[in-house]
């Protein structure tokens, strides 16, 4: 119990610096709209309606995953779930991470020991306990329009 508290510890502080970050770069990518064509389609479901900030990076490689987002965006969460395009990406291959922000601080909440009282989520398929990897949650992305499962 106490390796799966640090490891979701570790993501908590993980998904804390990527939104942090996020003041600290240029201004934030805005949302294409659904008109836009060729943009994969991040299908986001699971979420809790009518509650709280969507808050997603997209990661083009191992050495920016969780260090330095390509793109982000902050969405109110409007439905259980959602669809975002996300244009503009010259990759084959990216890694989504996701927080439902329940409280607008713009950072995933953890309780004391670590494990995150926000909803999170991850593309791929991101182990059950502890932080997402790269290897885990990367997807092929082909430069035409896709949709993308983001499962909370």
């Amino acid at each position: 119990m106490k390796k799966i508290a640090m490891a979701v510890g570790a993501l908590a502080l993980i998904l804390l610096f990527v939104f942090e970050a996020r003041a600290q770069t240029a201004a934030a990518s805005p949302a294409p709209t659904a008109s836009d064509v060729k943009c994969p389609t991040l299908e986001v479901s699971g979420l809790k309606p009518n509650e709280g900030m969507l808050m997603i990076a997209v990661y083009t490689s191992a050495e920016t995953f969780f260090k330095k987002p390509a793109w982000m965006t902050a969405q109110k969460v409007t439905n259980g779930s959602m669809q975002i395009p996300v244009c503009d990406l010259n990759v084959e291959e990216f890694a989504v991470t996701a927080i439902q922000d329940m409280n607008g601080n713009e950072k995933l909440d953890t309780n004391p020991i670590g494990i995150p009282t926000e909803p999170y989520a991850a593309s791929g398929t991101p182990a059950m306990f502890g932080a997402p990897t790269w290897k885990d949650t990367k997807v092929a992305y082909k430069g035409a329009s896709a949709l993308i499962p983001i499962k909370f």
